[in-house]
């Protein structure tokens, strides 16, 4: 079980086929999990001077949902501003991320139930 986020660069500094680049990378990672509520669950941000298109950490997303979602991301092509796609990164597992109540000695504690992962990818200038 894993929570995945990829944070997409979608400046003025990336060119066209380069952030179909991105996508496609996102697209074979898809296909080739076990997406799914139970499995792996996987976000996507893009970043320019601003967060752009954002796909959540959703319960009800499916392989055949995100690979239809992919198509749908654009490239905002403004400045970039990586700080504010990791602290929407922080934001979309902080806020969606999976927990389990555990019980530790007398106390309920929450603790991550899935391993968080994210990528970040950019080749700015």
């Amino acid at each position: 079980m894993a929570d995945v986020i990829f944070l997409l660069d979608g400046s003025d500094s990336i060119a066209d086929n380069e952030f179909e680049q991105q996508k496609e990378f996102i697209r074979r990672f898809v296909e080739m999990s076990d997406v799914g509520p139970d499995n792996v669950r996987v976000g996507v941000a893009v970043v320019s001077s601003s967060i752009g298109d954002v796909l959540p950490l959703s319960m009800n997303m499916t392989r055949q949902y995100l690979l239809s979602a992919l198509t749908t991301i654009s490239q905002p092509q403004e400045g970039s501003r990586t700080d504010i796609g990791l602290v929407e990164m922080e934001q979309l597992f902080s806020s969606q991320g999976r927990l389990v109540t555990r019980e530790w000695g007398n106390r309920n504690a929450c603790s991550p139930s899935a391993d968080k992962v994210w990528g970040c990818y950019g080749q700015g200038e």
